[in-house]
């Protein structure tokens, strides 16, 4: 199979466009201030796409979570191609940064963001060739190491600390295959109380049921992208499913969004704001699993909605 690029990306962007000029995010005062520094630099510059996602875990909605890509060459002498010495990347990730931005064909920067803090996060992309990765002894797909992200805080411009995540590819799985995987992810321990554990573990699995068993229907499996993402310095281990090409609309999971939302003490009036809001957009992946921090957390991605 001919390995294309444009239809295996991190995120598949459906749209190409600049950023908007409104409605990026609902942060104030510093956490604003930091977003912004961000929005500035890609002004003018045409990108492949903006994605946005909304983060669920335990008694948590984090909305102001922004993604916005475009190919290594495109961004070359632009504002954005020196973005990680703008927002202040760590003087002792920038060696290990610059090894990586050299052999990535496509970057991804964003932020992540609340009332009192928020992380920068650039996510290198590297060329996969499939024909490398089919093992001839077995005919099955090797993992390949399909991005990695440098996230940082923005507010504490005197630290050092940073985290770095990888994103491993597991070409041409079946969605039996993908559902084996997720089985084997779910019974990871996590710290979460065990109260809070089983009704969240239980609402995650059932909304990434519903979800592949709407993108099945859509689109084949063996197109869509699953991803499994570690960080060796954490105790993270979570997944990540692209279904962008099944067409899946965020309103389609809003019972399971809601059930989530209970089972992880989320106030149901800040779920039902998000679900009014982005309902019609449309799904581009979801990721969950074990955080940084030990405990359970679901992402979904979609198109933004004014962006479409």
């Amino acid at each position: 199979m001919r390995y294309d690029a444009r239809n295996h990306t991190l995120c598949d962007f459906p749209h190409a466009h600049p950023v908007p000029a409104t409605r990026l995010h609902h942060l104030t005062g510093p956490t604003a201030q930091a977003a912004n520094r961000l929005l500035d630099l890609a002004a003018n510059i045409p990108l492949a796409g903006i994605e946005r996602s909304c983060k669920l875990s335990q008694g948590v909605m984090s909305r102001d979570r922004l993604l916005m890509g475009q190919s290594s060459a495109l961004l070359a002498g632009t504002s954005l191609e020196a973005a990680h010495r703008h927002l202040g990347l760590p003087a002792s990730a920038r060696s290990a940064y610059e090894q990586d931005r050299q052999r990535a064909n496509f970057v991804y920067l964003g932020f992540d963001g609340s009332a009192d803090k928020l992380s920068y996060r650039i996510y290198l992309e590297f060329p996969v060739n499939l024909a490398q990765q089919l093992d001839p002894s077995t005919a099955q797909m090797t993992p390949a190491l399909l991005a990695r992200g440098y996230k940082w805080d923005a507010l504490e411009t005197a630290s050092e600390r940073y985290d770095v995540t990888d994103y491993w590819w597991h070409p041409r799985l079946t969605v039996d295959q993908i559902n084996l995987r997720l089985a084997a992810l779910w019974t990871q321990q996590h710290k979460a109380p065990a109260a809070l554990a089983a009704p969240a573990l239980s609402a995650t699995q059932t909304l990434v049921k519903k979800a592949i068993d709407l993108a099945r229907q859509r689109a084949n499996a063996l197109d869509w992208q699953y991803l499994e993402v570690t960080e060796p310095a954490s105790l993270r281990h979570s997944f990540d499913l692209n279904v962008y090409q099944a067409n899946v609309l965020m309103k389609e999971l809003g019972s399971e969004l809601a059930a989530l939302g209970e089972a992880l003490r989320i106030p149901k009036t800040e779920v039902d704001a998000f679900l009014a809001d982005v309902g019609e957009a449309t799904l581009g992946h979801v990721s969950g699993g074990v955080g940084r921090d030990g405990l359970p957390f679901l992402t979904v991605y979609y198109a933004d909605p004014d962006a479409a």
